[in-house]
């Protein structure tokens, strides 16, 4: 007995959906693996601001007290 056609278009569209999230994913990579060798890249700030340093959490030796 043949599927309904709202199953055929149900299993079509997952198929499509995956292979769009798939191969998107794989264009953003290569995207940014290709921004290393660019002049972009080079040009970036290389200083981390310090407004995220502030944040990071400090490290401790262990065994201490405070």
């Amino acid at each position: 007995m043949a599927k309904p056609v709202i199953q055929l278009v149900a299993i079509n569209l997952k198929r499509a959906g995956e292979i769009v999230a798939r191969y998107g994913l794989v264009v953003i990579f290569l995207w940014i693996g290709s921004l290393k060798f660019t002049e972009y890249e080079a040009k970036a700030p290389r200083k981390i601001p310090r407004f995220f340093v502030a944040s990071l959490p400090r490290a401790k030796p262990k065994g201490t007290s405070e």
